[in-house]
């Protein structure tokens, strides 16, 4: 039952999260894994979750619950529905290349087509980019 959390303390992605945001999903890390544990025992009729966050969105009043993470040093907040789609980018190793060739460019003008949730945007301005447009 406790591998899923140990699993998940040791991805460097949940380290960027806050600590009540950590809290958050440490709790709901461990409701998924009480419920795994029961579905492999009853063996009824059930669903099945891939993952902790699909088995939290299931849950109505979880979608909306705001996780605080730390992106290029800004405090972003991320609600719990859109983790699936920028969870990648709390990794420190992501598109690590592109970051480096940015930071070595120093542009005095950024454009961020198809911004999602900012990463370079935020990169940019971290480098003291002062117009950015999306």
């Amino acid at each position: 039952m406790w591998d899923g959390v140990v699993k998940l303390l040791k991805v460097p992605a949940f380290r960027s999260f806050s600590f009540f945001s950590r809290l958050i999903v440490l709790a709901v890390v461990l409701l998924y894994a009480v419920y795994r544990r029961f579905v492999r025992i009853s063996r009824g009729c059930h669903v099945f979750y891939k993952n902790w966050v699909e088995f939290a969105l299931s849950f109505r009043c979880l979608r909306r619950i705001p996780l605080v993470a730390r992106l290029h040093g800004y405090r972003c907040v991320i609600k719990l529905e859109e983790l699936p789609l920028c969870y990648f980018a709390l990794d420190p190793c992501y598109e690590r290349v592109e970051i480096n060739v940015i930071r070595r460019l120093r542009p005095s003008v950024f454009i961020d087509a198809g911004a999602h949730i900012g990463f370079y945007t935020l990169l940019a301005v971290k480098l003291g980019v002062l117009s950015t447009f999306t």
